[in-house]
């Protein structure tokens, strides 16, 4: 933790407001890291707050089991895990911080049985793990409190990527020729001698789905896409473990409404998810 008090080196990590800093200087004292940006650099979320910023590649981590309890402050019904790292995961949802238990699941993370297709997948082929978690239906309280654990093998990394609480909203049925994947920042540098060196850089995902709409909900659909306009939120295009690609956690780039039928109108939206 920063002290005011402590002179720091070049290269010195503190942490301060939950956030982590590394010092850009030698003799380092008494400069706030916050408001010195000449000084100090600002490295991003702590390990105690990395799930509950917008990177999806910051993870908070813990050894064999990570317990974490909080408090929305408004109603909710549903949360989400992304990039997880672990075997399972369960939720305790109580109606207040001293109230009743209105909802508890537990989902076992290893998806390998739908991975085997033969006998050389079920020996050889990694374990297929799911990353992307989401509990539905949840009563909606204005206290709530969720507790959330995820647990491994003893000694073994556990971690969380992104936590999102908040209302799930149908917009629609999504329709076949879904297209997802991932945009890469990793670089290729090839030098003047055709040496050729790789830099990975993290990447994040893009999702493109049509959905098909009453003409009753255009108005109310309309509304809600412009409100989310620029606020990370999750998408979930196919709400099957089989698809767990299609869940994408980002902002709302483009969408576009084609009323095609007289009860009916197709949207398309396009999904650009954080790093």
């Amino acid at each position: 933790t920063w002290s005011s008090a402590t002179t720091y080196a070049l290269a010195d990590k503190v942490v301060y407001n939950d956030k982590i800093y590394e010092s850009l200087i030698a003799s380092n004292l008494n400069k706030q890291p916050n408001t010195n940006p000449n000084d100090w650099l600002d490295l991003g979320a702590s390990n105690k707050t990395a799930m509950f910023d917008i990177q999806v590649n910051t993870q908070t981590t813990a050894t064999t089991s990570l317990t974490v309890s909080l408090q929305p402050g408004s109603s909710f019904n549903a949360v989400s895990f992304l990039n997880l790292i672990g075997n399972t995961i369960s939720i305790t949802v109580k109606d207040s911080p001293a109230g009743s238990v209105v909802y508890t699941e537990t989902i076992n993370l290893d998806n390998s049985t739908n991975n085997v297709i033969n006998w050389y997948t079920y020996f050889f082929e990694d374990f297929d793990i799911r990353t992307e978690v989401v509990f539905q239906n949840i009563p909606p309280y204005v206290n709530g409190v969720i507790d959330v654990t995820i647990s491994a093998g003893t000694g073994a990394t556990v971690a969380i990527g992104t936590c999102s609480v908040g209302t799930m909203i149908e917009l629609g049925d999504t329709q076949y020729g879904l297209s997802y994947g991932i945009r890469d920042y990793s670089i290729k540098e090839t030098d003047e001698f055709g040496n050729t060196r790789f830099i990975q850089r993290a990447f994040s995902k893009r999702m493109s789905p049509k959905l098909m709409v009453p003409n009753t909900r255009l108005n109310y659909i309309g509304k809600t896409l412009e409100n989310l306009r620029a606020t990370p939120t999750v998408y979930i295009a196919v709400d099957d473990p089989t698809y767990g690609g299609t869940i994408v956690f980002g902002f709302l780039k483009d969408w576009n409404i084609e009323i095609n039928y007289p009860q009916h109108s197709m949207i398309s939206i396009e999904v650009d998810g954080l790093i």
